[in-house]
């Protein structure tokens, strides 16, 4: 599998990372892992074609770490590289390093990850297929694994922080064989225990309910790992389905979700935390002031919103804490939310008003790229927004807080103002730390966005 190449990175020139905006580009890395990675065989290195950014993760002035795909025409796996910039002198065991023109680079070769140590020994032992024969023999029945076809492929790779993979089987049992999935995360903390119990606190809580929304059935733990295995759910996302099916669809999946938040209260996760969000104001605001300077004026609009709290719900309940429409999946007539892992106890507006602001932020990202002429840098997402709904901008966003609030979800405009406000600054802070395509005009716009809300409020806010 050949991962699509990466155009070039907008890295900002940061005078504590030296080197770091010319040798991040894909191509420079390219020559850079041909001439320094002397631990791969030379004719593999000639191999490699190309170079494409997997993922990335940026702090200004602090560190960057950048993951990427080194691809062969004849080979169906990239090489997975990762390279480290940081102001610490002190090299990694398991790096090469790179002397630059101006400072230098730390490449490390998948799996060897510096704080995820747990990734190698996926590689080199079965302790990986033995576990997941024992979540599946609990879950459907005694069987086993047929000798050929078992598998973990990767499919998300953040260095230093987590691993997702996709694990994937025929199982045989006395019913028959039968492919199966399972969604397996591995992290650098030291939690997979807790997050066992607080996931099957929520698919219990859920099975109670008919709010019309479900979880992915919880399989097992290797705590010593630091890896968690849940049920991989097939379907479509939100996200692709309200470009398809448009208003409807997300009327119906914000009243759910509205009807979860009443029926999961504090009775049913009275052990959860209370919700903390898990980067402060001032924190994301500092970073995208550094990386972005244009933004000053909608940072310091935002000033008064940094310092405040939204004020507490009259009745705390689930959060999801991080819900985004690609978490949304649905499938025949289920309807499925993914990711809880940071799943505490709060106000649930909170993740209704992260919904609203991705429509509207998709909108708005959209007519914006129109406007410039960039057609050609919209999401498809986004694009399809666009194209298929004109009247997004309008009425999508609205429309999910409409629903929300028919279907008794709890609301208060100042509280939805603050969390908005929130969901603007976070997916602006979010594009810039992954260094995601075109990060600096669309941090920029929804910055502005952000102040307006702050200063302004919006108009279907006020009904």
């Amino acid at each position: 599998m050949s991962i699509a190449l990466t155009p070039t990175l907008q890295v900002p020139r940061d005078s504590r990372l030296p080197g770091l905006t010319d040798a991040a580009q894909p191509e420079q890395m390219l020559e850079l892992c041909r001439a320094h990675l002397t631990n791969v065989p030379s004719a593999q290195r000639d191999a490699w074609t190309d170079c494409a950014v997997m993922d990335a993760v940026y702090q200004p002035g602090r560190a960057c770490r950048i993951a990427y795909a080194l691809n062969a025409d004849d080979d169906e796996r990239p090489e997975i590289v990762y390279a480290r910039w940081s102001r610490e002198r002190r090299m990694h065991a398991s790096a090469v390093r790179v002397r630059l023109e101006r400072g230098w680079v730390d490449l490390h070769r998948y799996p060897r990850d510096r704080r995820m140590r747990a990734v190698r020994s996926m590689q080199r032992d079965d302790w990986l297929r033995h576990a997941s024969r024992q979540w599946f023999c609990e879950w459907l029945g005694e069987g086993a694994f047929a000798d050929e076809g078992w598998r973990c492929t990767p499919i998300k790779y953040v260095p230093e922080s987590r691993l997702v993979c996709r694990l994937k089987g025929r199982w045989q049992n006395s019913s028959g064989e039968q492919w199966v999935r399972a969604y397996v995360r591995m992290t650098r903390r030291d939690d997979a225990a807790r997050q066992l119990e607080r996931l099957r606190t929520i698919e219990a809580a859920l099975s109670r309910t008919d709010c019309g929304i479900s979880v992915p059935h919880v399989l097992g733990v290797v705590d010593e790992k630091h890896l968690i295995a849940t049920e991989f759910v097939r379907g479509v996302t939100l996200r692709d389905a309200a470009a398809n099916e448009g208003p409807r669809l997300l009327a119906r999946v914000s009243a759910a979700l509205a009807a979860m938040g009443r029926a999961i209260g504090p009775d049913s996760i009275h052990q959860f935390p209370l919700n903390q969000p898990a980067v402060a104001p001032a924190a994301m605001l500092a970073d995208l002031h550094q990386a972005l300077p244009a933004s000053h004026h909608a940072c310091v609009a935002l000033a008064a919103w940094r310092d405040s709290r939204p004020a507490l719900p009259r009745r705390a309940g689930l959060v999801h804490g991080d819900l985004h429409s690609r978490q949304v999946i649905l499938k025949g007539g289920r309807t499925c939310v993914v990711d809880w892992e940071r799943a505490v106890l709060g106000d649930p507006t909170q993740d209704i008003a992260n919904l609203a602001a991705e429509f509207d932020a998709a909108a708005l990202l959209a007519a914006a790229a129109a406007q410039r002429g960039c057609a050609a840098a919209l999401s498809t997402f986004q694009s399809q927004l666009s194209q298929s709904h004109p009247a997004a901008r309008e009425h999508w966003a609205p429309l999910c807080m409409q629903a929300w609030r028919e279907a008794g979800g709890l609301f208060d405009s100042s509280t939805v103002r603050w969390w908005m406000v929130r969901a603007f600054v976070l997916r602006a802070w979010g594009l810039q730390r992954h260094l995601r395509c075109g990060w600096p005009d669309a941090a920029a716009a929804l910055l502005e966005r952000a102040a307006q809300t702050q200063q302004n409020g919006l108009d279907w806010l006020k009904a």
